[in-house]
C-alpha cells in the first residue's frame, strides 16, 4: 500500500514495528492546524475472528521517515488535526473514537472498507 509517497508496512509478524499487527488502513485526517495519519492495524484471533483487537495509532512523519509509536492513549482534535500524547494504559473493552467539540462519533460512510472512503460524524 502506497500513500503520500511513503510505503506503508503490509504486515510486521512477530517484529514490533506494528505491534503484532497488520496493516488495515492510514486513516487521514487533515484540519486547520495539520494533518495526522492514523495507523489502523489489526491482530488477528483465527480461533476467533470476532474477537481480534484492533490497534489505531498515530503515525509521526519527519522528512522521509515514518515512526509508528506506542502510545497507551492519546487524543486526537479532529478539527485541528492534531494529536496528543496521553498517559496510563488503557482499559481493555470497546473504544470509540469522538469529536470533542461536537460528541459526534466517526464513522465511515456506508460502513465501506475502500480506500478514500468518506468519514462521517
Amino acid at each position: 500500500m502506497t500513500s503520500t509517497g511513503y510505503r506503508w508496512p503490509l504486515y510486521d509478524g512477530a517484529t514490533a514495528k506494528t505491534y503484532g499487527s497488520q496493516t488495515a488502513n492510514v486513516i487521514t485526517v487533515q484540519g486547520t492546524a495539520g494533518t495526522t495519519y492514523i495507523y489502523a492495524g489489526d491482530r488477528w484471533d483465527t480461533s476467533n475472528l470476532g474477537a481480534s483487537k484492533l490497534i489505531w495509532l498515530p503515525l509521526t512523519i519527519r522528512g522521509t521517515t515514518v515512526n509508528l509509536g506506542q502510545h497507551p492513549t492519546w487524543s486526537l482534535d479532529v478539527d485541528a488535526g492534531t494529536w496528543t500524547a496521553g498517559s496510563g494504559i488503557p482499559s481493555d473493552g470497546v473504544h470509540t473514537l469522538k469529536n470533542l467539540g461536537s460528541s459526534l462519533l466517526m464513522d465511515v460512510a456506508s460502513g465501506s472498507t475502500a480506500n478514500g472512503a468518506k468519514i462521517i460524524q
